[in-house]
């Protein structure tokens, strides 16, 4: 499967086989199944497309929002009537903890991530002398540390 972002086409490989350690220096391997996908901010725009365009594709599509649950619940739908497979995932990319809370257990139960797409962010649009230090600070942990909160725990698995 090919996709293109940017201009920039990639190529997705096949489900794989992958290693998993069940104790410390002891080596498991297993075929992968289910290919799991999280798609953030996936309650409209962009996010709701890359995750029909997943779902269409096979993949169960782990769809997060923070404020946006009506349109999350109505694509989870929208993707589930077309054959697809969805879950609604929340938590708020500026908490680290609640970042570690929420996929922790959900990558130990649901299995590894395959396709991690981080498509949500935050806009506090205004002249650089009239935005203040709150807003700076919450659109920097929503569009910078959030991501790489994400991206930390989902490698993990991958």
């Amino acid at each position: 499967m090919v996709w293109t972002v940017g201009g920039v086409s990639r190529m997705l490989p096949p489900p794989v086989e992958r290693r998993r350690r069940d104790t410390p220096g002891r080596v498991r391997w297993e075929r992968a199944g289910t290919r799991n996908a999280l798609v953030t901010g996936a309650g409209r725009g962009i996010g709701a497309a890359i995750a029909r365009r997943l779902a269409a594709d096979g993949f169960r599509v782990w769809l997060h929002h923070h404020r946006s649950r009506e349109a999350a619940e109505a694509l989870q739908k929208e993707i589930e009537a077309a054959g697809g497979a969805a879950l609604l995932v929340r938590f708020d990319l500026a908490s680290p903890e609640a970042i570690e809370r929420e996929l922790g257990p959900l990558l130990e139960r649901e299995g590894p991530l395959e396709v991690l797409v981080n498509n949500a962010a935050l806009t506090r649009d205004g002249l650089v002398p009239r935005m203040s230090d709150e807003d700076w600070d919450t659109v920097i942990a929503t569009d910078l540390s959030g991501p790489f909160r994400v991206t930390r725990a989902a490698l993990r698995g991958m």
